[in-house]
């Protein structure tokens, strides 16, 4: 084709020219940017791979911890015989031998019974302390106060009991029931190894005198055993009612417990709190020493659950 035929045919096609240029550094744009759109997605990509390489450590590792936990609460299960959130295997000190432990109600202390002598938890930790503490008890001389079972008495030879009972003359029988009463004791002095009470201190109306009586009557190393409620968090001991006239007239409003004898209930006279011990070294001039245990191998748990223990000294100081 002739030169000038060139030029003319190019500058008839020139605009198409520059709309087809135009559109391919269009399109390496559009490469340039999908190019860096796809490294950066592979960055994220990498990144959450990390992420998740991560997490998958870390639920290994909530897995292996998971593993322990149940080992260790199975572990903990057979050593305690537990049998499910309301009954466990153990050894009851009362019964002397292997029982279930069974929760009947929200009051443990009341209502976490041996199925086999249906004890309870304060019963099972007097025993234990009596036990553990007194090796030979059941070949002591011992009296027992207001008992509301007859366990003790049915494996100590020389075990006696008494109620309080108003009508009666202290240290005679009604009904083959002994009465006594614990702030004016008829027994002689010296005459008794162990005195065992158990939740009767916070209804004695004079608590100072039946802690010294019982003093009184025990032999040099003897001990008053017994339980009585002490609250947490109450820093003084208080009287809930005061003596005028002989009678008991309330301080504030009045509380009862069930009782063996009478009518069935019998008036809470004392809160006991922080003080107690020291209290008692004031009324009787003896330590006394408190066992506080809580293990559901034994059917010991709940609440006011101690076991105080006052021993008269082998001299007169």
């Amino acid at each position: 084709m002739p030169y000038p035929a060139v030029l003319k045919r190019v500058a008839e096609h020139t605009p198409v020219l520059r709309t087809v240029v135009a559109e391919r550094d269009a399109l390496r744009r559009s490469v340039l940017e999908l190019r860096a759109a796809v490294a950066a997605l592979e960055l994220e990509r990498d990144a959450a791979a990390a992420r998740s390489d991560a997490l998958a450590g870390q639920l290994a590792e909530l897995g292996r911890a998971r593993d322990d936990a149940l080992a260790e609460r199975d572990a903990v299960r057979q050593a305690t015989g537990w049998l499910g959130p309301e009954r466990n295997a153990g050894w009851c000190t009362v019964c002397r031998a292997d029982a279930i432990f069974r929760i009947t109600g929200p009051w443990m202390r009341d209502q976490y019974l041996c199925e086999r002598c249906g004890s309870i938890p304060r019963q099972r930790h007097l025993q234990q302390v009596l036990d553990t503490a007194f090796p030979g008890w059941d070949d002591r001389e011992m009296h027992e106060s207001s008992p509301s079972n007859d366990y003790l008495a049915r494996r100590c030879a020389r075990y006696g009991a008494s109620q309080y009972l108003p009508e009666v003359a202290p240290g005679t029988l009604r009904d083959g029931v002994r009465c006594e009463n614990l702030e004016a004791l008829t027994f002689p002095d010296a005459s008794l190894d162990l005195v065992v009470t158990q939740d009767v201190f916070e209804h004695v109306l004079r608590p100072e005198v039946a802690a010294r009586e019982i003093l009184l009557v025990l032999r040099p190393g003897g001990a008053h055993v017994f339980t009585v409620p002490k609250h947490r968090g109450l820093r003084r001991s208080r009287p809930r009612v005061e003596i005028v006239d002989g009678a008991a007239r309330p301080l504030m409003e009045a509380v009862y417990h069930g009782n063996p004898v009478g009518d069935g209930r019998v008036l809470v006279t004392w809160d006991y709190g922080d003080d107690f011990e020291s209290l008692l070294a004031d009324w009787c001039g003896a330590p006394t020493v408190t066992y506080a245990s809580r293990d559901r191998r034994l059917g010991i748990d709940g609440e006011f659950l101690e076991v105080f223990v006052t021993r008269k000294p082998l001299r007169s100081v």
